[in-house]
């Protein structure tokens, strides 16, 4: 489903946890033409010049997945559709159009930003030319991605118009075979299985465009001949891409957790996953299909508990974005079981524990009638926040919630003619949510998926102080009558008070019913498990005087 807007990470999470969806240079030159890229770019036609209706147009997807379509000055239809949880947390997607404005430009392109950005699932983009066109005589290419080269792309054998799948967001097209000499690309290397170990570095930088380009060729060859493609060779090919380039890849893992190496290697491996050729044969079916994903599998989880591990040790709730991150990717490529799934978020949810230590003491004085009466209360709650699942919209969302007892610490009332007592009773102090906001926003407050450090992270907290009231007794010298003893009825007189200071912060009708408070002024403390503070010093006139007020509030990361 395509939505105009992203959810703010409430509750710590309410979009999955995604890497940089930025693509690595490949270290392979990979130019299967005569000409390079910027041959291509030569020759493509440009975007018509800006006007007041632009061609481009974007969407934003969420894991529910969507159709996104452009259409050329020429009419030609560019329909990318988007399956579900292809995506992590909601991505803008761009399209614009490349095809020209006479016949005589005969290649239709698009490009679709952001370029080089994964999608966990492959997507399906059809080409849809004013005039329908001869399969035979067009090539299929990428131009970008994740080694920025020119390759060109096997589309999906047996259709009857231009589609392609793809994993990346790159630049798509076709053109007429004339455009370019394509270099045979059918002398296989017949080369023993090895299984080769390579630098984290140069794992990064791999690609299989190499290994497209021939599969490429191949379906190619077999629809000018009208033939079925050979699937030997096909998974000739991409047995040759798991011993050059996978497996070398997920060798490099070592125990290595950070992004920066774990994240282009996972990307790869789940590219290969896509692409392998399976087979009906016996004979024929890979090997190394089910190793990839037991080595993705066994690599992935032992970061995920060293993640688990160092939000312990260091008190760092941000290890979470990646925790929930490769548990998703693992969960999209149905890696996990229902009970590994439990587990994984099990350890997030031990993760993302908190601790509200709320304190407040008010000083309010009033005079009528001649007649001053100053009342001095200190209130305190300490509340465990938990991360919990709740169904909104038929959808599970995960929000940090908790509650605890607030009491009177202190109650004391001054009267300048009678003198007063004061009895107490308790209520409950319920955190409606807890939002930490993990990742940066843009301009329309949309998540952008790009983490923040932990001293950038954003605190939300809505709340209810509760009803902790309050009943006086009031004595007072009648002379000859001697003391008289008047009792009032309880009353939340704290909430009173604390409603007319906090007038501006309120949200009628939350949880419940009841009016909450929005808490904005947090400071991001760098030590300790004191994770923020917020605090008010100020005294406010009201209509019978004035109310000093001492409140401070501490966000403790409690981990499990």
């Amino acid at each position: 489903m395509i939505r105009n807007t992203a959810g703010f990470v409430a509750g710590a999470l309410a979009g999955y946890m995604a890497l940089s969806a930025s693509a690595s240079n490949s270290a392979e030159s990979v130019t299967p033409l005569s000409q390079d890229a910027a041959t291509l770019q030569d020759r493509m036609p440009r975007n018509p010049p800006a006007s007041g209706n632009s061609l481009a147009v974007s969407g934003l997807f969420d894991s529910d997945g969507g159709t996104l379509t452009a259409t050329a000055a020429d009419g030609t239809k560019f329909i990318l559709t988007i399956p579900p949880d292809a995506t992590v947390l909601p991505l803008e997607i761009t399209m614009t159009p490349v095809s020209g404005h006479r016949p005589s430009e005969s290649v239709a392109a698009v490009k679709i930003e952001p370029d080089g950005a994964f999608l966990w699932q492959p997507a399906d983009l059809k080409i849809v030319p004013p005039t329908p066109p001869d399969l035979k005589s067009l090539s299929y290419f990428r131009y970008g991605g994740p080694d920025e080269s020119l390759t060109f792309y096997p589309g999906l054998p047996g259709a009857t118009e231009i589609e392609m799948a793809i994993s990346y967001l790159a630049s798509y097209g076709v053109g007429p075979d004339g455009m370019w000499t394509i270099p045979t690309q059918r002398d296989d290397r017949r080369q023993s299985a090895r299984r080769l170990s390579v630098s984290a570095g140069s794992a990064a930088s791999t690609s299989l465009s190499p290994y497209v380009a021939r599969v490429a060729d191949v379906l190619k060859q077999a629809l000018e001949q009208a033939a079925d493609p050979d699937n030997q060779e096909i998974y000739a090919i991409w047995n040759e891409a798991w011993t050059d380039v996978v497996f070398p890849a997920l060798d490099s893992l070592g125990s290595g957790c950070d992004p920066g190496s774990l994240e282009p290697v996972m990307k790869l491996a789940f590219e290969f996953m896509h692409l392998d050729a399976q087979s009906d044969d016996p004979n024929l079916n890979s090997i190394y299909y089910p190793d990839t994903a037991a080595i993705v599998k066994d690599r992935v989880l032992s970061c995920i508990e060293e993640h688990y591990q160092l939000c312990k040790s260091q008190n760092d709730p941000t290890q979470v974005q990646l925790i929930w991150q490769l548990e998703r990717q693992l969960e999209l490529a149905q890696l996990l079981s229902d009970e590994e799934i439990a587990n994984v978020r099990d350890l997030i949810a031990k993760c993302l524990q908190f601790e509200i230590d709320f304190e407040s003491a008010l000083t309010a004085t009033s005079s009528v009638a001649g007649q001053s009466l100053t009342d001095h209360m200190k209130v305190r709650a300490i509340v465990p926040v938990q991360l919990q699942y709740v169904e909104v919209g038929g959808k599970t969302k995960a929000v940090m919630k908790g509650s605890a007892q607030i009491s009177h610490e202190l109650d004391d009332i001054e009267g300048s003619i009678c003198t007063y007592t004061a009895t107490t009773r308790p209520d409950t102090f319920v955190v409606d949510l807890l939002g930490i906001g993990l990742y940066k926003k843009d301009t329309k407050g949309e998540v952008t998926g790009v983490p923040l450090a932990r001293t950038e992270i954003q605190v939300n907290l809505v709340y209810f102080t509760g009803d902790p009231e309050e009943q006086m007794t009031q004595y007072c010298d009648a002379g000859p009558a001697g003391i008289v003893t008047t009792q009032f009825p309880f009353e939340p007189v704290f909430k009173g008070y604390y409603g007319n200071l906090h007038a501006d912060e309120a949200i009628p009708g939350g949880d419940g019913g009841y009016d909450v408070w929005n808490q904005p002024p947090w400071e991001l403390i760098r030590s300790g498990n004191i994770f923020a503070k917020a605090q008010y010093l100020r005294t406010k006139n009201f209509g019978l005087g004035p109310i000093s007020e001492e409140t401070y509030i501490f966000l403790k990361h409690t981990p499990q």
